[in-house]
């Protein structure tokens, strides 16, 4: 009778370790739904890495048909993700952020919102569905609204472009509490997830030791947050020796015909030059450039030139939007992103990004967009 219960008592003993060490089912289903204005159109999900694309495609292209889509795999890891849309001829139209978890995630795309709404997932419930709530889309819409009637000549005047503060504060104070509030539960992968959000406080950066012990120091958003603090040190320090006053730093670098430039030299051939940083990919940047295009005209007879500086990684896409808004000045980059040494030897971390520098060599403003742009170069120029 005693190794009756003893063979049971294994048996009990077995079955509960295939329970515990039974893997977790990360299978996907995602589908899409109502997509007709987009049919024809690809869309892709990518993590965020550290290589010099800064993604990498986890669930590969899909083609939408008759307003739907359907992706199934199998992925490794809960991850924050980015769902992409691309135009037939391979353009980006729009990006979207989710989570990359396992489960049957629909995306319901709206007209009214231009963008989908998604449906399903423990965390993607938990990080998006305050998109949803009644307060937050009437602070959307009184920010849009108010957008909409402002132009590049209103916005000079301060109590529009404080009001325009003012509404655009209340809807990132909104998501900031959401996702504030997310961190404060006990979840530790939300947590995890969350982080980034958050803005990357250094009073937070503490929190990362727990992450690491919890998940392991290889988990991928664990080494993209260690990796973004160390980043944001080095970049700290970068910028103030590229501060206002300061000798610029010299570079040299080859335009897309393969001539290369030194800043170097530019300088020694004008009064002034404008160091910009911008991308293929950077709406801003790009929304920039009819502006510099003006100032370019106006001041390049008296001594002003413009050396800008790509973050691009593919050369196709750095050539077409460089014909597309056919730039007048020189135009140069490495193909190495964020990674490229003279991106990180001026502490770029986001873009647009400018230098105005005098022939000696000395930075004389920093960021100068629109009309600061014009007071700076008629004060120097006139």
């Amino acid at each position: 009778m005693k190794n009756i219960f003893a063979i049971l008592g294994l048996m009990f003993l077995l079955v509960g370790c295939n329970q515990q060490e039974k893997t977790p089912d990360m299978s996907v289903t995602y589908s899409g739904s109502n997509w007709e204005k987009y049919n024809d159109h690809t869309l892709d999900i990518v993590v965020l890495d550290t290589t010099v694309s800064r993604v990498q495609t986890v669930l590969d292209k899909v083609t939408i048909k008759e307003g739907k889509f359907t992706i199934k795999d199998t992925i490794s890891e809960i991850r924050n993700a980015i769902l992409g849309l691309y135009a037939p001829n391979g353009d980006f139209v729009y990006k979207q952020d989710l989570v990359l978890e396992p489960g049957k995630i629909n995306f319901n795309f709206d007209e009214s919102k231009n963008k989908a709404v998604i449906s399903g997932g423990k965390y993607n419930r938990m990080f998006y569905s305050y998109l949803h709530d009644e307060a937050y889309m009437t602070a959307v819409k009184n920010m849009r609204a108010f957008s909409s009637t402002i132009t590049q000549e209103s916005f000079k005047v301060d109590s529009i472009r404080s009001k325009y503060g003012e509404l655009s504060k209340v809807v990132s104070d909104y998501e900031q509490d959401v996702f504030m509030n997310i961190y404060k539960e006990k979840d530790t992968l939300a947590q995890l997830l969350v982080f980034s959000k958050l803005g990357y406080k250094d009073e937070m950066e503490a929190d990362l030791d727990v992450f690491e012990k919890k998940f392991g120091k290889e988990y991928a958003e664990v080494y993209l947050l260690k990796n973004a603090y160390v980043a944001k040190r080095q970049s700290s320090q970068m910028t103030k020796s590229v501060d206002v006053g300061n000798a610029i730093k010299d570079f040299a670098s080859k335009n897309l015909e393969g001539k290369e430039f030194s800043l170097s030299n530019v300088l020694k051939e004008n009064k002034y030059v404008l160091v910009e940083f911008w991308a293929s990919w950077c709406g801003p940047c790009r929304a920039e450039i009819p502006h510099m295009k003006e100032a370019y005209k106006k001041y390049k007879k008296n001594g002003f030139e413009i050396v800008s500086f790509t973050l691009d990684h593919e050369r196709d896409k750095w050539l077409k939007a460089s014909k597309n808004e056919n730039l007048p000045w020189i135009n140069v980059g490495d193909l190495l992103a964020h990674k490229s040494p003279v991106v990180q030897m001026y502490g770029v971390r986001g873009i647009p990004a400018n230098f105005l520098v005098d022939n000696t060599g000395t930075i004389i403003a920093k960021d100068l967009r629109q009309e600061k742009l014009d007071e700076k170069l008629e004060a120097l120029l006139h």
